[in-house]
């Protein structure tokens, strides 16, 4: 299976959302991964605030955090990717939940964001 493909098909994936996740609104944008953390009860990723170039909307500025509850159907997906991100040195492009009522438990309102799905590659 080549590298797109794969890319592909766990990106497909990964936009399974668990049927009783209520979607108000969802961004997106390109993060550098600065630290990939694990729980008991979720999983995060903390992006840099600025990376090369990379271009950090506005919207995002005071979240660095974003996380996935082990419970959210495509948790594995999400996981396996932003770890493939990190040992390239890619940018992972984050869709996420904007509203933090959405947030996973421990998931700070001011500063975290419930990740939705992911996606690596061009």
């Amino acid at each position: 299976m080549t590298k797109n493909l794969l890319i592909s098909a766990l990106l497909v994936a990964g936009l399974a959302v668990p049927g009783d996740a209520a979607v108000a609104r969802e961004r997106s944008f390109d993060c550098m991964i600065r630290d990939l953390r694990v729980n008991a009860e979720r999983f995060f990723v903390r992006c840099h605030a600025e990376w090369r170039g990379l271009d950090i909307p506005p919207y995002v500025r005071d979240i660095q955090y974003y996380s996935v509850p082990y419970s959210q159907t495509n948790a594995r997906f999400v996981f396996e990717l932003a770890v493939e991100a990190r040992r390239l040195s890619e940018p992972l492009r984050l869709i996420f939940e904007d509203d933090p009522e959405a947030n996973p438990p421990g998931c700070a309102e001011t500063n975290c964001r419930r990740i939705i799905a992911v996606g690596l590659g061009d």
